[in-house]
């Protein structure tokens, strides 16, 4: 895989920085590629990849349920999202192909039993 660029990406971790070309460039919102769960308050940074096998973009983010009347959290699940083309997301049925013994949602990819949270997704 080539990559030829990358977007919003911070290289101060980088050992080496040459055959690099840094532009500064002004982001643009497309406003249609802004997923917003319909059931989930979502929580955390989402991350987003290309799944080169299945030739699907992937999101990851953390979906939030918080005690009444306050921002405490209440229960957390792990879930994702797929796009063709990274602009419309649909919610995956997952339950046939990522077994879960605690699942609550259908698109929930990590047992919550077993998941740990603190830092972004």
């Amino acid at each position: 895989m080539t990559l030829r660029s990358l977007f919003f990406f911070d290289d101060w971790c980088l050992a080496r920085r040459d055959n690099i070309a840094r532009r500064l460039g002004q982001p643009e919102w497309v406003r249609e590629a802004t997923y917003a769960d319909p059931t989930e308050n979502p929580f955390s940074y989402p991350t987003v990849l290309y799944d080169e096998q299945r030739k699907l973009w992937r999101m990851f983010y953390l979906g939030r349920e918080t005690m009444p009347g306050t921002l405490y959290r209440k229960d957390e699940w792990f879930l994702t999202v797929e796009s063709e083309e990274g602009i419309h997301w649909e919610r995956p049925d997952l339950t046939s192909t990522v077994p879960l013994p605690s699942r609550m949602r259908p698109h929930e990819i990590f047992d919550r039993q077993q998941m740990a949270t603190g830092g972004s997704v």
